[in-house]
């Protein structure tokens, strides 16, 4: 072989090495390119959010669900305490695995589902990171929105309760309130026709609440518990119907009695007579004076009670025990002698009363009111008792007189209040307690000077 083709032959052996080196250095290339496509690719699937998520401890999981929860929706349990609970009794296990709703996705979003065992866990949401790069165009995917599909899958009730429309009532503790009110205006059961008649009728409201997993406590302002009973499979009614009450109302006979803005006819009057004037004709004169009580059954609520007299003054009543009421006439001017004499007496009676006959006190008393009257007899009459009355220190707190009305120039009616602290001196061991009322009282003016005649007692609340 000349030296020429020697030449010629190293020449292509050596291109040829350098082509073959090339194609390695580009093969390499490739495979390193290849790799990192792939190491890319794999975590710029949505998948992986999913994937990483199903590698979680369940408990973890779990954890976040609950959080993911909006206990706004819940007001009246502990969605994520029932959530944590159910899921660790009843999937924490089962294997976690996802399947993805092709439906939705799209090139920024994708949808999955995460199981336990059978049981769809939760919904998933992923988004694209607009702000990862990881070459090749692609990009990482991120934690979008985790939505629990439990709640939906389990027993569930909707829960109504029918109450008064102004009756606090409270479930699991809290209270429902107007947003929650899905029927009102309802009309009482059997409702009278004086009540059907108020300004104001009451009504009954329903309450509609749903949906609730655990347990369902309904109380009424009271704490009575109210058991709901079931209307349907998925239904529970609790009602909170009242009893029927009564309203007694006493009044002089000549004012108009209000209630619910109804005037009362005499069809509603059980009594009239002469009350704490019973007896005391010689005192009335011909001064017409009588008590009228006015008898309200079978009613829902209590109204707004109120009464009018002559010169048209609106008048509040006294609030006595039970559904009893009392009207008086509106204040009127009183010699200050007759004031004088019901305070002399009032102070007397208590003395009286809690210290017993000692002393003077006796006849301080007797000397204060009419002779011959009931007052009188049975004052004379617990005499004897009263020599035995424990000794009582008396400390007068409170002590006001108050609705004078003049029956005629020898005759007034008012009334007496008092509250007073007592404690008992003559025990071993003292003790104190309290004690107070209100009193009707009748003066007369008797033998030049003013004296009481009766007194009865308002049992107040």
């Amino acid at each position: 072989m000349s030296g020429t083709e020697n030449r010629k032959k190293k020449t292509w052996t050596g291109v040829l090495l350098v082509w073959i080196m090339l194609l390695l250095l580009l093969g390499t290339a490739s495979c390193v390119m290849l790799y990192r496509y792939l190491g890319v690719y794999e975590i710029s699937r949505p998948e992986s959010v999913a994937e990483e998520l199903t590698g979680r401890e369940f408990r973890e999981l779990t954890e976040l669900l609950a959080e993911s929860l909006d206990v706004n929706n819940y007001p009246f349990e502990d969605i994520r305490t029932l959530f944590r609970d159910y899921c660790e009794e009843n999937l924490s296990d089962k294997k976690l695995t996802y399947y993805e709703d092709k439906s939705q996705r799209s090139e920024n979003e994708a949808v999955f589902f995460i199981r336990a065992g059978g049981f769809n866990l939760c919904r998933v949401e992923v988004e694209a990171d607009d702000t990862s790069e990881l070459g090749f165009g692609r990009h990482t995917w991120k934690l979008g929105k985790i939505t629990s599909e439990v709640l939906d899958s389990l027993d569930s009730v909707t829960l109504r309760v029918k109450a008064p429309e102004n009756l606090p009532v409270y479930l699991n503790g809290k209270l429902l309130t107007e947003s929650f009110i899905t029927d009102a205006d309802q009309i009482f059961p059997e409702m009278t026709e004086l009540e059907a008649s108020f300004d104001k009728v009451p009504k009954l409201v329903t309450y509609s609440v749903a949906p609730l997993y655990g347990e369902i406590s309904v109380k009424d302002q009271n704490g009575m518990a109210i058991t709901p009973q079931s209307v349907s499979v998925d239904e529970l009614l609790a009602e909170i119907i009242p009893e029927k009450t009564s309203v007694r109302i006493e009044a002089p006979d000549d004012l108009s009695v209000i209630v619910g803005g109804i005037e009362l006819n005499t069809d509603y009057i059980v009594n009239c007579d002469d009350g704490v004037f019973s007896g005391l004709d010689k005192y009335i004169g011909d001064q017409h004076w009588k008590m009228s009580v006015y008898q309200l059954d079978g009613l829902y609520e209590v109204p707004e009670i109120t009464a009018w007299d002559a010169s048209g003054c609106e008048l509040t009543p006294v609030k006595a025990v039970g559904n009893y009421y009392r009207f008086y006439h509106e204040n009127e001017p009183v010699p200050d002698e007759v004031k004088a004499a019901a305070d002399s007496f009032f102070r007397a009676y208590l003395e009286y009363s809690s210290n017993g006959s000692g002393g003077d006190r006796y006849y301080n008393l007797i000397n204060s009111m009419v002779f011959g009257t009931e007052l009188h007899g049975y004052i004379v009459n617990s005499y004897e008792a009263m020599l035995w009355a424990s000794k009582t220190e008396l400390n007068i707190r409170e002590l006001e007189f108050d609705n004078f009305s003049k029956v005629n120039d020898k005759c007034y009616y008012c009334t007496a209040s008092y509250s007073a602290d007592l404690t008992a001196t003559s025990w071993v061991d003292q003790y104190s307690y309290s004690s107070g009322g209100l009193f009707d009282l009748v003066l007369a003016f008797e033998g030049g000077r003013w004296l009481v005649a009766a007194m009865s007692e308002v049992n107040i609340e």
